[in-house]
């Protein structure tokens, strides 16, 4: 009787450790692998057109922070290799840009109308020179706050800055508040991590990013299904989220961002060129619907010489990818 009795127990054991197992849910991932196969064959097409050495794409679901897609190609040897590495590889960046001109808005010195003179094109400030992209081409002279971003004036971008704060260590507890990593080995001046020269992670960006697209609320960006996961209800104040929202869709509307506007859907967001010692990086990111964003994309192409332009590369597949999505993931 016994051992009928051990050997029922043992049985229920094995049948209850079945079930517990059962019960365990295998984690779901998030990447939708049709729009991933699309965003790969969109990156690779344009890397082919650019002549690019590198190339990353990451579509995220705005309100939860699923990624939908991520890409990272890079040549070897004639040939292009998935390269996933480059989603955590820091580097500079010009769409910092707009991390700083939030943080000017957030002090309340500033505003998008206020107008700023940036010469011809050339500015020295202190011991830097900053030059906006057209230098060559006599600069832009006066800008509003607006325009200055749209054309991607650095000297702009760096009056407001300094304009807000006098002291760079509030400055730069800003950028944290905001969800921006600090990089503690730029060793540089303030003035130039302010304009992107420092190292930042594509996907703190892309979550940064996401965060103005969400309304001002930052998610964590996850590969594995599951609610929204908040680390900050707002990163800043409404009324400067909105005027960031004005900006990036003046951006595609108005300023150097046309080549990634898309007669399906409106679009919004904002690009940077940037020359680094391993080559050139031409960024977009961005997102959509403008009314209701449902998707934030981020492009990037590096090229080992000029021409290289943010927003006549990345802002063409940034489009693209947009247009497939609407087509695909209505």
């Amino acid at each position: 009787m016994m051992k009928k009795v051990f050997f029922a127990a043992f049985v229920l054991l094995i049948v209850m450790g079945f079930a517990a197992c059962s019960n365990k849910q295998v984690p779901v991932s998030t990447v939708n692998l049709q729009l991933q196969n699309s965003v790969d064959s969109l990156l690779k097409q344009g890397m082919g057109e650019y002549g690019a050495t590198e190339g990353m794409a990451i579509v995220v679901e705005t309100s939860t922070g699923n990624l939908r897609a991520m890409v990272g190609l890079k040549e070897n040897n004639g040939k292009l290799v998935s390269d996933t590495t480059l989603f955590s590889k820091a580097r500079k960046t010009f769409l910092f840009r707009s991390a700083s001109l939030l943080a000017a808005l957030e002090t309340g010195n500033v505003s998008l109308d206020d107008m700023f003179e940036t010469y011809a094109g050339i500015d020295v400030v202190g011991q830097d020179t900053i030059y906006d992209h057209n230098w060559r081409k006599g600069g832009y002279g006066e800008l509003t706050l607006l325009q200055g971003l749209a054309y991607n004036s650095s000297i702009a971008i760096d009056k407001a800055v300094d304009v807000a704060y006098q002291d760079k260590d509030v400055f730069l507890q800003k950028l944290e508040q905001m969800g921006l990593e600090k990089d503690s080995t730029f060793n540089g001046s303030w003035p130039l991590y302010a304009l992107g020269f420092h190292h930042i992670k594509p996907v703190n960006f892309v979550s940064f990013f996401n965060a103005i697209a969400n309304g001002g609320k930052m998610v964590s960006l996850k590969s594995q299904d599951s609610s929204a996961i908040v680390v900050d209800s707002m990163i800043a104040e409404k009324k400067n989220i909105e005027s960031m929202k004005k900006a990036f869709r003046f951006y595609v509307t108005n300023g150097l961002g046309k080549k990634a506007e898309s007669k399906m859907v409106n679009v919004a967001g904002t690009s940077g060129t940037i020359h680094t010692d391993d080559g050139i990086y031409a960024d977009f990111c961005g997102y959509f619907p403008v009314e209701k964003p449902k998707y934030t994309v981020f492009v990037s192409y590096k090229r080992p010489e000029i021409p290289v332009s943010g927003g006549g590369m990345a802002g063409q597949t940034f489009r693209k990818i947009a247009e497939q999505i609407m087509k695909t993931c209505k």
